[in-house]
């Protein structure tokens, strides 16, 4: 086996990100090995699947926080409901927004309306 060259900045590994939303297996996987985890689904499904995600890593003796959570959401909000629907997903570190073409205009609105917000928030 060739050592991978060059060899990664981080140490000792790059950070693992699983995308997987199989409450049984999946999230169990990523309890033990992820140091980030991606899925997908309303608010309401993701805090279940969170909950799920916590009772894998309790059972491992691990503390889900060292885990971040991500949530692929499909478009966008709309500007007028974006900070309740933003909001909505309290309990993850990203929102990653798969977009097409004719989401641009929305993605730039929401870049200089909502996003400084959040930001502010954060000082």
């Amino acid at each position: 086996m060739r050592a991978s060259i060059p060899k990664p900045l981080q140490k000792p590994h790059p950070p693992i990100l699983i995308g997987a939303s199989g409450e049984k297996v999946a999230l169990g996987i990523i309890a033990q090995h992820a140091q980030m985890w991606n899925s997908f689904g309303t608010p309401e499904v993701f805090r279940t699947k969170i909950a799920r995600l916590e009772e894998h890593c309790w059972r491992v003796g691990r503390d889900p926080a060292t885990i971040e959570k991500s949530v692929l959401v499909s478009g966008t909000f709309a500007i007028g409901d974006a900070r309740r629907q933003v909001d909505a997903y309290a309990a993850v570190t990203h929102i990653v927004f798969s977009i097409g073409p004719a989401d641009r205009a929305c993605v730039r609105r929401f870049a200089e309306e909502i996003v400084p917000s959040y930001r502010a928030s954060l000082e």
